[in-house]
């Protein structure tokens, strides 16, 4: 029986060894991945370098699309001025169609006036000869 005690006292203390060996390891490995990487310190002056560069092409982009907005608010305000212009025009050549057919009317009134006028003209004419 003393040899069983003997067998498991061994086998505690190689237990114990090699669960402390494995601990020491990965305790090393862990302070070395958290204490023991160089970490590289950035440079501000470039990063900042880089920042202010970013910022003065966006705000050269922010430019030309500011311009581009503006150019399509003027051409859109051109286009609405064109079709006021065109509804004007239309109206005015409504106008003009209007005036025409009335004028066509009076033209006829005064083509017929001009018979008549002659007519009677021819009639005086006739009446006078009889006169005479």
């Amino acid at each position: 029986m003393s040899n069983n005690g003997s067998g498991s006292k061994t086998f505690f203390w190689k237990t114990l060894f090699t669960g402390l060996l494995i601990m020491l390891v990965v305790g090393i490995l862990i302070g070395y991945m958290i204490w023991g990487k160089e970490v590289e310190t950035p440079n501000t002056k470039q990063l900042l370098a880089q920042i202010a560069d970013r910022i003065e092409s966006l705000e050269d982009e922010n430019t030309i699309l500011k311009d581009q907005i503006k150019n399509t608010k003027d051409t859109v305000e051109k286009g609405e001025k064109s079709i006021q212009s065109e509804e004007l025009m239309n109206k005015e050549l409504t106008k003009l169609w209007d005036e025409n057919e009335k004028l066509k009317t009076e033209m006829e009134d005064y083509d017929q006036l001009q018979l008549q006028l002659k007519e009677l003209r021819s009639k005086v004419e006739k009446v006078e000869d009889v006169i005479k």
